[in-house]
């Protein structure tokens, strides 16, 4: 979705830099002690940075895009950056990882309209986990991991929450939401549109056919999404 992105962008004579976070392209770098400090944001900062560096770049419009966790830890980038043109929130979950990661484990467990054995284990283990997750705080085990993510990880978001930080954002923000995500869902919407809707530097608009890549589809969402070539939702970029 990235690079139909920046296609449609580049019809328009926008230029555009995206890159991989660490942990996908340089796993092994990332350590128990990181957090989302080095995963996502020192290098987004970097990245606006060197846009600014640019020559052909408008300095003074220049837009930091983020999806899903992105979207998540923008209004933390804001707090490290300036001269932000504007933010775009991309499928941006509002509420804890945990939380969203066993509501979306419960989703694709009922996806058959039946949840078996293994899969109420699997369920009834993530629920456990999100309980020590809440309790991170009292927890000294760093070599723990709780849903794939670290202690330190975790015990950097634990008092994070983007809706309340996002509230020191002042320049133009859009939200994009797919009403067929399952993975970043109406009730995130619903927590941006609580807070921002009445906001004049908030535009936030839904697609009805997007899922959580922004890809247009009709079926039940599921994972089966992402095995198909669909494009972006035509709306999207226009």
């Amino acid at each position: 979705p990235f690079q139909d992105i920046a296609w449609g962008l580049a019809k328009k004579g926008i230029a555009s830099y995206r890159y991989d976070k660490r942990t996908y392209t340089y796993p092994e770098s990332f350590t128990v002690k990181d957090t989302v400090e080095q995963e996502v944001i020192f290098d987004a900062v970097a990245a606006f940075s060197q846009m600014q560096q640019q020559k052909q770049i408008d300095k003074q419009r220049i837009y930091v895009l983020g999806h899903s966790q992105g979207g998540y830890i923008l209004p933390r980038l804001n707090e490290q950056t300036k001269d932000v043109a504007g933010y775009i929130f991309m499928a941006a979950p509002s509420r804890p990882i945990e939380d969203s990661m066993v509501e979306q484990l419960t989703y694709l467990a009922k996806l058959d309209g039946k949840v078996d054995a293994e899969e109420q284990k699997q369920l009834d283990e993530a629920e456990t986990v999100r309980k020590q997750i809440k309790q991170i705080a009292s927890s000294k085990h760093d070599d723990t991991l709780y849903l794939g993510m670290t202690r330190a990880y975790l015990m950097d978001l634990a008092t994070y929450d983007p809706v309340k930080t996002a509230e020191k954002i002042q320049v133009p923000v859009l939200l994009c939401q797919g009403l067929r995500d399952y993975q970043v869902t109406k009730t995130d919407l619903k927590r941006w549109q609580q807070a921002f809707a009445e906001k004049a530097n908030w535009t936030i608009r839904t697609y009805a056919t997007a899922n959580h890549a922004m890809s247009k589809g009709s079926e039940q969402p599921s994972p089966k999404d992402y095995n198909q070539e669909a494009g972006l939702d035509v709306t999207f970029v226009k």
